[in-house]
């Protein structure tokens, strides 16, 4: 009995370590790229955190047990915080509608022409595609033929952002936060009101350079959402490489006034199980706009899933 309880709390220790040197990266996130990437696996570790802590009170592991708690404290902490930006959904609310879409159709997409029709069949009002090549062009001219307006290079067959939409669409400004990514910025119209919808795919922060990259993209949203007037209806749209809580989207979160909405189960990569994934497409939405439904869409041919997002723009009495 004492070899076995041996055995399995060596096993307890060799399964903990990753959760607690996992745990304390994430808690520098803000300090370095590696340790930024820890935040986004934030939801595997306070879980891993909670069964490996229940496994080890039985074995009388009760300083494991206590750096375990830690860890889930940790984790669980931004979790909670997180949550509290997320958008309520409220199936019954009232208003003008606008359904809305952020798909990263993946540039090495050998699906593309089967792609325009499952698009189209989701009847959205605001399209946004990201990773954009000029040989699916395809899809770009099928999008254009059904939506009378389009937006950012990506709507001519160029790489990079595809905006399509049935809203009026006015001027649109690039901010470029650094030469490998821009913050689009394009005014709109809905229901009588401007509308501002900030676009863009800043790179996964995977090394020094993309990570000035990211954070520069974030910083660029962060100014022009200060720059708005308070109650200016405004939509923050596209692949953004950041999960709700992670530092920089939490942050962005907190200074835009925003909500995220999805379910919290992952968006890339498409082949592994939701629950394992991670959710780093976003729609993030202003206060005024109350959200009736959030689901994911699964196609063949890109390693993300497309985001879709009903809402409801209450009247003005």
């Amino acid at each position: 009995m004492a070899l076995l309880r041996s055995v399995l709390s060596g096993f307890l220790w060799l399964a903990a370590l990753p959760v607690v040197l996992g745990s304390l990266a994430a808690l520098g996130g803000p300090w370095h790229w590696s340790l930024l990437l820890a935040t986004h696996f934030r939801p595997q570790m306070a879980l891993a955190a909670l069964l490996l802590g229940l496994f080890a009170l039985p074995l009388r592991q009760h300083w494991t047990a206590a750096v375990l708690a830690l860890c889930l404290l940790a984790n669980g902490w931004p979790l909670a915080t997180a949550w509290q930006a997320k958008a309520a959904i409220h199936p019954a609310a009232v208003g003008q509608p606008l359904r809305v879409v952020a798909y990263n159709v993946y540039y090495g997409n050998d699906r593309i022409e089967s792609l325009a029709p499952e698009l189209l069949a989701l009847d959205a009002d605001l399209i946004l595609l990201t990773e954009v090549l000029p040989r699916q062009a395809p899809l770009i001219e099928a999008l254009t033929a059904a939506y009378p307006y389009h937006a950012l290079p990506g709507a001519a067959g160029s790489q990079g952002e595809a905006l399509f939409s049935r809203l009026p669409l006015g001027e649109t400004v690039r901010r470029r936060a650094t030469e490998s990514a821009s913050l689009w910025i394009v005014q709109a119209e809905f229901a009588g009101q401007p509308l501002e919808l900030l676009l863009g795919h800043p790179l996964p922060a995977t090394n020094g350079h993309l990570d000035e990259v990211h954070r520069r993209w974030f910083a660029a949203a962060t100014e022009a959402l200060a720059e708005l007037p308070p109650d200016r209806l405004r939509l923050v749209m596209g692949d953004l490489n950041a999960t709700p809580w992670s530092s920089r989207l939490a942050a962005l979160l907190d200074a835009g006034a925003l909500r995220w909405t999805g379910d919290g189960l992952g968006t890339w990569p498409s082949n592994l199980p939701r629950w394992l994934s991670l959710p780093i497409d976003q729609v993030l939405v202003s206060p005024g706009f109350a959200v009736t439904a959030a689901r994911i869409v699964t196609w063949p041919g890109s390693d993300h899933r497309a985001l879709v997002v009903d809402l409801r723009l209450p009247m003005q009495e």
